[in-house]
């Protein structure tokens, strides 16, 4: 099924919302119009009472990532599958080298193992040593269209550099087109509190937040921000979940800076009491940075609103129960992580539309849009304009969705979202014009989904995530 009329829908980008009908050939969108004819040897598709939105993109997984003695859950196969299922069609991994491990080698093992993806994918490199090779891999990767990069300012014993190295990393990047992609947290801060914590016997979950405090978060974001007015090169910093890095945005934003703010949703649902359950429970909710108080979660929705985050992804790098209840000793010992990328839609639209708080169009801008444009990929991925690969997922407003892990399709055993019922879901999926996802039923195989190789990034397009361009689009 690659030549397609879908017809009867709602059709949704970042800047309109109109009941079109929408043409499909040869796997990208050939016409959208109203009353389209049927064209010869082209299947019709009924979308009455449908929303038709462009394939959401989900810019930060972490897939068979080896974590000290653990592989996370989910690999290419199950990982991209479940995807699928909540209407996510490109997947942008993190190639994660080991601290003394060549990155070529790494890049190489990340294409063997990408090969089963059933979504189109893409790589960000990690980058967790810097040396005279760097700019070296950093060139290749670009030619291999890997143009995002990322450090980290945590985790001092395998991943952390100086800010002087991040501020090298990030002049290279601007010139070869690329962005930085930032974890930032105060590593020393967080080692010297874990030691403490541990000295003093506090072993259970609820510590793990307790020794990574929110103003480092914002400390080390505001050095980030230093670095991006100094080197111009276009960043993002990741996974937030306190107000404190949202002023940090706040102050890019008035300076005019290519700065940009990722969310997910365990930092727009979650919080802090979930680490404080009995008997391991709390350790199931384990990430990093972690979940915070009531009023960070209210930050984070209030920044969704105005603006001042773009973009919302799921750091999907899940564990099995076992992995992360049985022989842990101490809060220390439990690896990090949550699952997240088939849940990351339904729950966004229950928080945003649903709760009223913003309409489809941004909707479509935080997970398709914003992502395409910082990956690289706009505007063949994250629009329905016409030549978009015709990757599209159509949301139907009467479906029930069930975010328990048995209705789930991650390989996690578990889900923290347990028990929660949401009205609404993607019932239909299409990759590249073929009609992947109807209801239940997968109609893809391990290995359909293609690389992307990525562009580099264009200032134009950067601007178009603020909606600079498009002041009279509010919602």
């Amino acid at each position: 099924m690659n030549n397609v009329l879908i017809k009867g829908g709602l059709l949704v980008d970042h800047q309109s919302v109109s009941p079109q009908d929408l043409l499909i050939q040869e796997g990208r969108i050939a016409h959208k119009g109203y009353d389209i004819d049927l064209p010869l040897g082209t299947a019709l598709f009924n979308a009455s009472g449908l929303v038709i939105m462009p394939g959401f993109i989900d810019i930060h997984t972490h897939f068979s990532l080896q974590v000290g003695k653990y592989t996370s859950s989910d690999n290419f196969a199950s990982g991209t599958l479940s995807a699928l299922a909540g209407g996510t069609t490109t997947i942008i991994d993190y190639i994660t080298p080991g601290r003394e491990e060549d990155p070529r080698e790494a890049i190489k093992r990340w294409f063997h193992n990408s090969r089963t993806a059933h979504t189109d994918y893409g790589f960000h490199l990690s980058i967790p040593s810097f040396n005279a090779d760097t700019f070296n891999v950093m060139t290749e990767a670009a030619g291999l269209g890997i143009s995002g990069f990322k450090v980290f300012q945590a985790y001092p014993d395998r991943l952390m550099l100086s800010d002087e190295e991040i501020g090298l990393i990030m002049q290279h990047a601007r010139k070869l087109g690329g962005v930085v992609f930032v974890h930032s947290e105060s590593g020393e801060l967080i080692s010297s509190l874990q030691k403490e914590a541990l000295a003093e016997g506090h072993n259970h979950a609820a510590w793990h937040e307790k020794t990574r405090p929110a103003y480092g978060e914002g400390e080390s974001a505001a050095r980030i921000l230093e670095l991006v007015e100094k080197t111009r090169c276009p960043t993002v910093i990741v996974h937030i979940g306190t107000k404190d890095v949202i002023e940090v945005l706040k102050q890019a934003k008035k300076k005019k800076l290519p700065l940009f703010g990722e969310t997910c949703p365990q930092y727009l649902w979650l919080h802090k009491k979930f680490l404080e359950r009995k008997q391991n429970e709390g350790n199931l909710y384990v990430c990093s940075p972690p979940l915070r108080e009531l009023e960070h979660l209210k930050a984070m929705w209030d920044s969704l609103v105005n603006g001042d985050l773009h973009l919302v992804s799921t750091d999907h790098c899940p564990f099995t129960r076992e992995e992360k209840t049985k022989d842990i000793k101490n809060f220390a010992e439990i690896p990090n992580g949550l699952p997240g990328v088939e849940t990351r839609p339904i729950l966004l639209h229950n928080g945003a539309i649903a709760g009223g708080r913003f309409g489809w169009k941004k909707l479509t801008r935080l997970l398709s849009t914003a992502p395409a444009i910082l990956s690289g990929l706009y505007p063949q991925k994250g629009s329905l304009q016409i030549g978009a690969d015709a990757d599209l997922a159509i949301f139907n407003p009467d479906m029930v969705t069930s975010l328990s892990a048995k209705d789930l399709h991650s390989n996690c055993d578990y889900s923290p979202y347990e028990g929660m019922l949401l009205k609404g879901g993607i019932e239909f999926v299409f990759s590249r014009g073929r009609l992947v996802r109807h209801g239940d039923q997968f109609e893809t195989n391990p290995g359909q989904g293609n690389y992307l190789a990525r562009k580099e990034i264009k200032a134009g397009d950067l601007n178009l995530i603020r909606m600079e361009d498009y002041p009279w689009v509010f919602s």
